[in-house]
Parts: structure tokens; sequence; C-alpha cells
């Protein structure tokens, strides 16, 4: 017979682990390990700590760094979900040299380091700078857009935001009647189905009803046991008359009016083997169900009660302490009493409650060198904030001040504005920003559409410029029902065109048989008609004309079309690499170190794959 060698997986056993040989060379942890360690000043944090003299040991900033940007390399956002990283994954228990913080000391080191997080980035970069992992010619710039911890449904106006709080309150007052109407039932239906206690006991409800949880709730008291309420020396008067005291509603005589059924007295054949009716346990066994059904139900009104209420008082202290949101343009724009600094944002999968993140990046390596995100989810407005911190990082790595001039930047056509070209031009930049149109002047994407499934096109069904003619006598411009409109301003400029604007009498339109097919709104009063005019030759092109003029050049095309393989591979690797969907925390400020760290991350693994680790 064959012998084997035995095993126990009970037997326990002493290994000598090596922390550092757990870090394979070449990795993602490795190089955050040598980086945080040897590149990083940490000693920033130090004016954190008060306990020089008296106080409780802190973690070193080290170690929490490291585990949180492992944890966030590994698509791991939560505090709890690091916590458990450390106590259970091997190489994060290595990283953390086999301590454990706990979550809210990892929540509160993440959140608070919004003075710091900015220096840490800014030394990742410049080892990617020592390194030569810049090429510092090409900047791309695009925006993430993610979903803030906060939910859409709690934004609105304050009008909205204030007709909610009222239908807030009338759901608590429907759902108070329906407490009160259910608990009124459930009594009629105790009162009706269950047999009463009897005179002696002088508490004028049933058993099952005494016990309820109405009842307790009431401050009344509760019979917990059948007593006779003639008890003498503890002993029952008709003892020996042979009344029956086992009946759960009291003392009765043995030949009640109601008969055997009714007093609780069974016969020979309807008592168990124990001694009990089978009909009394059965009803006492659906009694007893009805009343754990009905106090589930109590419950679950209670509840949804409870949870109305704390959300109309939540939204009641709100509206008093928050003002208006005003926008851009001046108008009122929607809160949110969660996160009042995140904003709704169109995405391709939806409106989302959250934040856009902007990313300025190097076109050698894909190396992030600015990073910020805002509350507003349109990109135009947030290139000339992005700006001074690019310069800010450069200058801080090594490069003068006007490092940026000459260098080519590059951004989508949600940038072209004439503010975003001036700050382009005050810092000397090659920009290449299209317009919304560019790819309807560009012959190659002519048959953009070919793949497209044919719609059957609607008939029109309203007027466009076409359908009106000009009027040499008037100098105006006549609409299909024959009226004339009157030239209103000779030049009118919208962004970077020009046009000449007609309108017509509010009496002519109002009673016009054409009205639907020429006003877009019921209310509009009038028709206006806009002419797109040349400007004179001899007139200054706008900044946005002459980059309309560059893009359509085939040097403008070619430059541009560098812009997708530089900025979009970094937010697939951070969104869907990394794990990056959403944030954790709430306001501006903590969204950004939360970013700026997913930036780091990023900077890093690229120093791993293409740099050196020593």
């Amino acid at each position: 017979m064959a012998r084997y060698k035995t095993y126990d997986y009970d037997q326990t056993h002493l290994i000598p682990v090596c922390l550092e040989a757990q870090f394979l060379e070449g990795s993602l942890e490795h190089a955050i390990h040598i980086l945080v360690e040897n590149k990083m000043d940490l000693s920033l944090f130090e004016s954190r700590y008060k306990n020089d003299e008296t106080g409780c040991k802190a973690y070193d900033p080290k170690i929490l760094l490291k585990i949180v940007l492992f944890a966030y390399s590994r698509g791991v956002i939560g505090s709890r979900r690091i916590e458990w990283l450390c106590r259970k994954h091997v190489t994060c228990m290595a990283l953390a040299c086999m301590q454990c913080p706990d979550h809210s000391t990892i929540a509160a080191f993440v959140s608070s380091m919004h003075h710091e997080v900015l220096s840490v980035f800014r030394d990742i970069l410049l080892v990617c700078e020592e390194q030569q992992l810049l090429g510092g010619t090409v900047f791309a710039l695009d925006g993430l857009k993610l979903s803030s911890n906060a939910s859409k449904q709690w934004s609105g106006t304050m009008d909205e935001l204030k007709h909610k709080q009222e239908k807030l309150e009338a759901k608590i007052q429907e759902l108070v009647k329906a407490h009160q109407e259910a608990d009124a039932s459930h009594q009629e239906a105790d009162a009706t189905l269950l047999p009463l206690v009897s005179d002696v006991s002088g508490t004028g409800f049933d058993a099952d009803t005494v016990n309820s949880s109405e009842h307790l709730e009431s401050g009344k008291g509760a019979i917990t046991e059948p007593q006779c309420d003639e008890l003498q020396d503890g002993k029952c008067p008709s003892e020996a008359e042979g009344w029956d005291h086992s009946t759960e509603a009291g003392c009765r005589p043995p030949d009640g009016p109601c008969g055997n059924g009714e007093t609780g007295r069974t016969t020979g054949k309807d008592k168990t083997s124990s001694g009990k009716s089978s009909g009394s346990r059965k009803k006492k066994g659906c009694n007893t169900q009805r009343r754990k059904q009905t106090k589930s139900k109590k419950q679950k009104r209670a509840e949804r009660l409870k949870r109305v209420r704390r959300h109309a008082e939540r939204l009641k202290n709100w509206l008093v302490s928050h003002d208006k949101k005003i926008g851009r343009q001046g108008n009122e724009i929607k809160s949110n009493i969660t996160d009042n600094e995140s904003a709704k944002m169109s995405t391709s999968h939806g409106v989302i409650q959250g934040y856009n993140a902007q990313a300025v990046v190097d076109d050698k390596h894909q190396v992030i060198v600015a990073a910020e995100v805002f509350g507003d989810g349109q990109d135009g407005q947030h290139l000339s904030v992005v700006m001074p911190q690019l310069k800010d990082n450069m200058e801080t790595i090594g490069h003068g001040e006007g490092y940026l001039a000459g260098k080519q930047f590059l951004a989508d056509s949600n940038y072209f504005s004439d503010n975003n070209l001036k700050t382009c031009e005050e810092e000397e930049l090659d920009a290449y920003i299209p317009d919304c149109n560019f790819r309807k002047r560009d012959p190659r994407f002519a048959d953009q559409n070919r793949y497209k499934p044919n719609k059957k096109k609607n008939k029109r069904t309203r007027f466009v410029v076409e359908d009106f003619t000009y009027d040499e006598a008037t100098q105006g411009y006549r609409c299909p029902h024959g009226k004339l409109l009157h030239l209103h301003a000779r030049e009118h400029r919208v962004r970077h065109r020009v046009y000449r604007y007609y309108v017509a009498d509010e009496k002519d339109c109002r009673d016009c048989p054409f009205r639907k097919k020429c006003l877009s709104q019921n209310k509009t009063k009038r028709k206006h008609l806009g002419i797109p005019v040349a400007e004179p030759e001899t007139k200054p092109k706008s900044r946005c004309q002459q980059m309309i003029e560059k893009i359509d050049t085939p040097e403008g095309k070619k430059q541009y079309s560098q812009r997708l393989a530089i900025v979009e591979p970094v937010f697939a690797n951070i969104r869907t690499q990394k794990g990056l969907d959403h944030v954790t925390l709430r306001g501006k400020a903590k969204v950004d170190i939360q970013w700026i760290l997913y930036a780091m991350v990023h900077n890093i693994e690229k120093i791993a794959n293409y740099g050196e680790v020593a």
C-alpha cells in the first residue's frame, strides 16, 4: 500500500515575511513605495500634529499616503473598504507596514489635505521632468464628468425646493391620517373578533388587545397571565364549585351561557394529549400571526413617517440658511441641498449631479501636468482658470516664466470662445480650438452619417430664412403672409458672426394665420429675422474668425488631430482601469483632493512604465 506524507490544515505555522519583498520590481505598488519614501517632501503634514510631548503617536503620513494611492489604483475609494484592504490585502498590508489605521483616520487624512495635495502632486511632476517623461511641446485640455456624492433629486431652484417642501408637508399629513385610520380599524377588528375580558377584571379590553402594542404604548400596562380577580388568600372561592381557571378570559362557571366552545372548556374528544383544545390553539395562533402582521405594517408606516419628517425638516433648515445660486449670466440656477457646489450636467449616459474634472496633459507620455474640478458642466469657462495652475506647476519644476510661449495648446470645440482665445493669446500659445461647425466644413467628414440608420425626415413645419423675400423698395423683407419686416439693426454680433436684424409689427403677427409656423413660442409677440452678412475686408477679423480660418488649413487639421490621442486615453485609464466613476467627498475643495490624487496615481504609473524607479 502506498504511503503519503501527512498534512493538516489546522496546523499553524510561523512564516518569516519580508515586507519589501512583496513589491514586485516594476509594479505600481513598488513605484508608490519608492517615490513616497524617497521623492516626496511630506514635512508639510507635521504642522497638523501637536503631540510632541503629550498625546498618542500618530500614523506616519507616508504610510497613509501609500495606502490611499494604492487603494485608488485598485478602484477602492471608500475609507471603510480601504481599511479592509489594510487588514486583508497582502500588498496593502506590506505598504502599511502591518499597521491598520481606522477608516475615520483615513477619511480625515484625505479630506483635510487640500493645502498639501498640490505640493505632493508637483513632487511627482518633478520626477517626471527629471526622467524626461515630459515633452513640453504640445498640451491638450479636456474634461471628465464625475457623479458627486449627492442625489439630483434634491436639486432645484428656490421656488422648486419650496414647492417640494410643501409636498413633503402634505405627505406627512396624509401619512398621519392613514396611520390613525389604520389604528382605528385595527381596534374595531379586535373588538369584533376577540372575546371581551370578564367584567370582574375591570379593564374593558380583551386579552389580545390589552397585550397589543397599541395598549402598551398608551401606558395602561398589559395582562401577562390569566388570573382570577376574586382570589382570596391565594385561592379562588369558586374552586369547590368546579369553576374552570384555565381559560384565557378568566374564571368561568362550568356551564357557561355560550357553551363549551365559548367558555374555553372542551370536551374529551376536542382535547389533545396535552389536555389543551386544538381549536383554541389554532385560534390563538391565528390571532398571534395577525397581530405580528399588523405590528409589522404599523412599524413600516411609522418608519416612513419618520423618514419623510426628517427630509422635510432638513429641507426647511436648508432653505432658511441658503440664498439663491446665481449663474454666470446673472440668472438663478439649480441648487442642491446635499452638495451645493456640484451641478446637474448632461453626459452621454444621461443627466448627473456631479463635477467637471479638468486635466491638462503633456503629449510625450500622457502625463497630467494640471488638474482641477469645477461645479459647472460647461467646459468653456474653465480654460482661463486652469491656465494659472499650469504656469505655476511648470515654474515649480524649474521652467521659466515664459515657458509656455510658442507651445501648442489643443482643446475641443467646447472651449471655443473669444475669452479663451484671448487667454491663449496673452500666454503666447499656439492654440488650436475649433468651432462647433468645423467638421461640416471638412470634406473628410462629408459621409460621416453613412452608417446611421435612414430615418424618414419629417416635413418642415416652420419657415426658414429662404421663405422671406427681400423688398428693394422698402429695403425690408416680406414674410410668407406678405407683411413687411423693417430693418432693426444693421450690425448685430452673436459670438463670432454678424447679422442684420429685421422685425415685424406686433399687430401683423397677432392674428396671422401662419403664426405657429413662423414663431417658435406662443408667447412671442413678433417675428425677428436675422440675415447673416459678410464683414468688410478692411475691418480686422476677430479672434474667432482667425481661429476658424486657422483650423480649416491643412496644418490646422493635422495639429488638431493629435488631441484625441493625447488626452482621451488618460480619462479612459482613470475611469475604466482605475475605477473613478464617482467621487465620495462633498464640496469642491475636497473633490479637488480626490481628483489630484488620482492624477498622481496616473503619473506614478507612467513613471513605473516608462521611467526608472530606484
